[in-house]
């Protein structure tokens, strides 16, 4: 059975609209980085992307994400972190009738 052009054109809007975006924000140096290993690969930089997020490792384990990097912290810190923030949040909305 044929579709009508206005049908396939629907689906295609449709699943065009389930598409989702990831993205990030890198440094020029890392930028360059992604595009050699781009180039290496003679990929989009879409397709090795999704290569890297999507496609299993064959020994199971994580993507070798280089050397950690400095300034940054663990999930743990942040963990304690928010608690200390949330903390300090409930004192203040505690203290606040005291105050007025």
């Amino acid at each position: 059975m044929k579709k009508s052009v206005r049908a396939a054109g629907t689906e295609a809007a449709a699943a065009h609209q389930e598409l989702k975006s990831v993205g990030t924000k890198v440094s020029e140096e890392e930028f360059a980085e992604l595009e050699a290993r781009v180039r290496a690969r003679e990929l989009t930089l879409s397709e090795w992307v999704r290569a890297e997020l999507l496609e299993p490792r064959a020994d199971g384990g994580a993507a070798d994400m280089g050397p950690p990097r400095t300034g940054l912290r663990s999930r743990g810190e942040d963990e304690v972190l928010l608690g200390e923030v949330l903390a300090l949040r409930t004192i203040l909305i505690n203290c606040r009738p005291a105050f007025l």
